[in-house]
């Protein structure tokens, strides 16, 4: 079975997207996250797969404020780094042989749909698939059973948020013995040079991140007839 987990952390105002200020201010950062993440659960709900579910850091006890769309099933992500996280999602979600598991990020507005079967897709010819981002780190992994009998191993002693996280990931995933296939770059949206990337990208693709573009333009960042 395909199963799509989206890693998030709770949208509460000063407390995500902090590398976004000061070029944005806390409530803009803000509502940038949400859009992202917004658009992060319509891929999810687009792409073919027989389970969907959201993993949040830091929500509180009684989550008001964000509604999250059927039927996507919601669990809180464990202590630890992201190979932690990674490892125990993983682990979690995969149950028999057949299963293949993609966990992909809620701050990459341009991976659709189509990305996400692409990616499932890789994973019949490969046992991980992983899309770059241009910072050095990944936007999107996926495992299948292979590999996962391979955890925690596979991902403890990255150094995570780094430019060598990509790089090492990879190394680790090849040192195992496992096949691997790599999907086209895209960009986190992390700082205020990636929003302008972000802008770039809506003016120019119009397909796709209907929610981010609408923060966009009321943020002043784009023009309302480039939705």
């Amino acid at each position: 079975m395909r199963t799509i987990a989206i890693f998030a952390r709770w949208p509460r105002v000063g407390h995500t997207k902090t590398r976004l200020t000061p070029g944005l201010t806390a409530d803009l950062a803000h509502l940038l996250h949400v859009a992202m993440l917004r658009d992060a659960l319509d891929a999810a709900l687009g792409a073919p797969a027989g389970r969907r579910t959201l993993w949040w850091a830091g929500a509180p006890a009684e989550r008001v404020g964000f509604l999250v769309p059927e039927p996507i099933e919601v669990f809180d992500q464990p202590a630890g780094d992201l190979g932690d996280r990674l490892a125990h999602t993983f682990a979690a979600l995969h149950r028999t042989p057949g299963d293949r598991v993609m966990i992909i990020g809620s701050d990459c507005p341009w991976l659709e749909a189509a990305a996400i079967d692409y990616a499932f897709e890789a994973l019949e010819r490969s046992e991980a698939v992983v899309g770059p981002a241009d910072d050095g780190g990944f936007h999107l992994i996926g495992l299948t059973y292979a590999a996962v009998r391979l955890l925690p191993a596979l991902f403890q002693g990255i150094p995570w948020s780094t430019e060598r996280t990509l790089e090492e990931t990879l190394i680790r995933i090849r040192a195992a013995g496992l096949s691997v296939d790599l999907l086209p770059a895209a960009s986190d949206v992390d700082t205020p040079a990636d929003v302008i990337k972000c802008v770039r990208w809506a003016m120019c693709d119009p397909a796709g991140g209907k929610h981010t573009r609408a923060a966009l333009v009321a943020m002043g960042l784009l023009p309302g007839s480039a939705m």
